[in-house]
């Protein structure tokens, strides 16, 4: 039987709201929830660390376009979450994604491996 990953996109209002009522009623094993303006919350029921639940804040303060951000953070946390990937990383990756693909003005171009790599850069130092 294939592994089971969740992902949803929840209103900033009902964040704490709906993470509860998931944690209840749906048997997921990770759960991505996009908070627009104000980050990222990654939960992971498959990882035995501190670190299951992490919020991060929303990296890109001003952005272009925000039509497929989240896309964009779903994206790479559905290829993280499905190799059990910390959920600190997911969260950093994700919001980094997402922060990227608002600077792109109505899809007209895609997020590039050098932008990627530049910013995980610029945010380590």
């Amino acid at each position: 039987m294939k592994k089971l990953i969740l992902f949803l996109l929840i209103s900033t209002s009902f964040s704490t709201y709906a993470d509860w009522k998931l944690e209840k009623k749906v048997n997921y094993k990770s759960i991505v929830i996009t908070l627009g303006p104000q980050g990222i919350l990654v939960k992971n029921k498959r990882l035995n660390t501190l670190f299951k639940d992490v919020k991060l804040n929303a990296f890109e303060l001003n952005p272009i376009d925000t039509i497929g951000a989240g896309d964009a953070v779903f994206g790479i946390a559905s290829v993280l979450c499905s190799i059990n990937t910390d959920s600190r990383v997911v969260a950093f990756l994700g919001n980094i994604f997402g922060a990227l693909a608002t600077k792109i003005l109505g899809h007209s171009d895609y997020i590039k491996k050098n932008q990627v790599a530049k910013t995980i850069q610029y945010s380590l130092k």
